[in-house]
């Protein structure tokens, strides 16, 4: 199963419909065009990180340091982990526990 968003393939998940009972589905037809190319960039979120050194992103708790407490920093969410940039500078790398990240708007606080 392909999720698509604005004409961008955003996610593959496994079909929950057993194949046999796939065509007797009101409304649903087989793609008759190529998947859209999925996106170039990875996601990003801006984080402040907290006077603790952690904050926390996709029901995560991280913790880059209490040196960066304060720092504004940008965080790439990749398939296995988070990475960590402040500017151009890779602070750290966090693996990736749970399942998707989902949310992608966040309140403010």
């Amino acid at each position: 199963m392909y999720v698509i968003h604005a004409g961008l393939l955003v996610k593959t998940l496994p079909a929950p419909i057993p194949h046999e009972l796939r065509a007797k589905l009101t409304g649903a037809r087989t793609s008759t065009t190529p998947l859209p190319p999925p996106p170039s960039q990875p996601r990003q979120a801006i984080r402040r990180i907290g006077a603790d050194g952690t904050f926390s992103i996709a029901r995560q708790k991280l913790r880059p340091g209490i040196a960066h407490a304060g720092k504004t920093v940008t965080v790439i969410i990749e398939e296995t982990c988070f990475r960590v940039l402040d500017g151009d500078v890779e602070i750290s790398t966090h693996p990736r526990k749970g399942g998707p990240v989902t949310r992608y708007i966040t309140d403010s606080r």
